[in-house]
């Protein structure tokens, strides 16, 4: 994997009485459990805005290229098979953003 894409491992362990968490190996304080949890979830908005840009940006372009050479996007087969396959992709966008 590259270096965006390496993602550090968690695993539990005991301190004492107590429950610790580890990110590969080392224990993470109670601050920093909250700010990974916390860069998680806006890493995650920022995915799914940019996902859902991209899709939106490619159902633009699909349906200015098939309007300009039919005339009548919603009656081509391929028209309807790409289209079928950004709302797929907005569906899953809808998944990831828990809609």
């Amino acid at each position: 994997m590259g270096k965006h894409t390496e993602l550090p491992e968690y695993s539990q362990g005991i301190l004492g009485d107590g429950a610790a968490i580890l990110r590969d190996g080392e224990m993470l304080t109670i601050e920093q459990i909250v700010k990974e949890l916390q860069d998680y979830r806006d890493n995650h908005a920022r995915l799914v805005e940019a996902l859902r840009e991209v899709s939106d940006e490619l159902a633009d372009e699909l349906r200015g290229k098939y309007h300009g050479i039919l005339g009548y996007p919603s009656t081509d087969r391929d028209y309807a098979a790409d289209m079928d396959s950004v709302n797929k992709a907005r569906t899953l966008l809808a998944q990831l953003d828990g809609e």
